[in-house]
């Protein structure tokens, strides 16, 4: 069984922050990601639970109320928006294969390049 949509969502934007702030600045991805949130609340209400700050992010436990497949639908207009395949392909290098799973249980395909 998938673990809850928090955990999902933490785990997954914990990891995107990492990649870039490697070739950018934390305070960047953490602005942009934050903006990306604010901008999409009125189609996900529940993204007003995703709280991004320069010192962070947090989620809240409220989120575990949305539907899966809405949080799923969230990422994936997140990662198609803000991330390029290219982007995608090195980020799934870095994920366990217990969050890929976790993601496809909410209807997020993240292009496994080790299998390429």
């Amino acid at each position: 069984m998938a673990k809850a949509n928090k955990a999902i969502i933490e785990e997954l934007l914990d990891i995107i922050v990492r990649i870039v702030s490697e070739g950018s600045s934390y305070q960047y991805i953490l602005m942009v990601l934050s903006k990306f949130v604010q901008s999409h609340i009125e189609e996900f209400p529940f993204a007003a639970h995703i709280h991004i700050d320069l010192h962070g992010i947090k989620v809240g436990e409220e989120i575990n109320s949305a539907d899966p497949q809405l949080a799923g639908k969230f990422l994936k207009v997140m990662i198609n928006t803000l991330f390029s395949d290219l982007f995608m392909h090195l980020v799934s290098r870095k994920l366990p294969k217990g969050l890929i799973e976790d993601l496809e249980y909410l209807g997020v395909e993240i292009k496994d390049s080790k299998k390429v």
